[in-house]
């Protein structure tokens, strides 16, 4: 594993040659991908002021939790949630892994043994990076449909629109503060008060 902090998915993989295709997927698509079987590396990896992606497949899910446990209690406060968790399980465990899901141990999950739907593991890593606000260390071709589709480019200009809204309040609300402040000291330094203090 090239251990560095600019590793943004980091794949614990407890058999290589099991998780073969999986690790092609995000090696082949993502590329700032590590795969270890390393604890204390990936731990180390973790512990940085960068936004990452943790896949972890073992045998069985329930040694992937306890993994992911003995991990959680390695990492600092800051690292505690600013990384995604997703679990790689067999076929015969998929419900065991939804309930983790939806108890919150793990932000997804996926089939992959066998994996079933080879573009799925892409589509959950690029998610979990728009959650963590860093989708732009997501490599991916973007679907291009042939026609023009109208009510698809209404919503993303809506939510474009939306976003720029909230950015603008954002700028006042701090401006506001800022001004408030400014007006405070002022008035305090001509009533003669010391506000270098408090």
């Amino acid at each position: 594993m090239h251990n560095n902090q600019y590793n943004k998915v980091l794949f614990y993989s407890q058999f290589h040659d099991v998780d073969e295709l999986a690790i092609s997927i995000m090696v082949n698509n993502f590329s700032n991908c590590s795969v270890s079987t390393d604890l204390d590396e990936i731990c180390l990896a973790l512990n940085t002021l960068h936004s990452k992606v943790l896949l972890i497949s073992c045998e069985q899910l329930k040694h992937s939790i306890y993994l992911y446990d003995q991990l959680l209690t390695k990492l600092n406060d800051h690292q505690l949630l600013n990384h995604k968790i997703v679990f790689l399980v067999q076929k015969k465990e998929e419900a065991k892994a939804h309930a983790a899901y939806l108890s919150g141990m793990a932000d997804d999950y996926l089939v992959s043994k066998p994996i079933f739907e080879k573009h799925r593991l892409i589509s959950i890593v690029r998610h979990l990076f728009v959650e963590l606000g860093e989708v732009q260390y997501a490599t991916f071709s973007a679907y291009q449909p042939q026609d023009k589709l109208v009510g698809y480019n209404r919503k993303k200009q809506a939510a474009n629109a939306f976003n720029k809204m909230m950015l603008q309040i954002s700028d006042q609300v701090i401006a506001l503060k800022q001004g408030r402040l400014f007006g405070e000291r002022v008035a305090g330094e001509r009533n003669g008060e010391d506000t270098s203090r408090g």
